[in-house]
């Protein structure tokens, strides 16, 4: 977790440092039936070899997606938000977001709605 920066919400954000096998991984109960929800993450980053971060997304192990998030000008500092649209099943789901390269992704809030 680190705080340096400006504009993040709460006390700090997660930076990847490119540990290998790093992720962010959490438990989603969802009470209504199954279908599409929509999940917002708000990173900041530049990884200067590329366009982006890729980052991978898993929902109850399975790949759904590898969502590019473009790079900003200053990780930490500037943050933009995505959007990506994931299975939920009834009852209990696991979402995991995983780094493909680079160092230096930072993940202020991850919010499914």
């Amino acid at each position: 977790v680190d705080s340096k920066g400006k504009k993040f919400s709460g006390e700090g954000y997660l930076r990847f440092q490119n540990k290998e096998g790093a992720f962010v991984e959490w438990y989603q109960e969802n009470d209504g039936g199954e279908g599409k929800s929509e999940l917002e993450i708000r990173y900041s980053g530049n990884l200067e070899s590329s366009k982006g971060f890729k980052v991978e997304v898993r929902v109850n192990n399975k790949v759904i997606e590898t969502k590019l998030l473009p790079n900003t000008r200053k990780g930490g500092f500037d943050w933009r938000p995505v959007w990506l649209d994931i299975p939920l099943e009834r009852g209990a789901n696991r979402i995991r977001l995983t780094p493909q390269q680079g160092q230096g992704l930072c993940i202020d809030e991850i919010v499914v709605r």
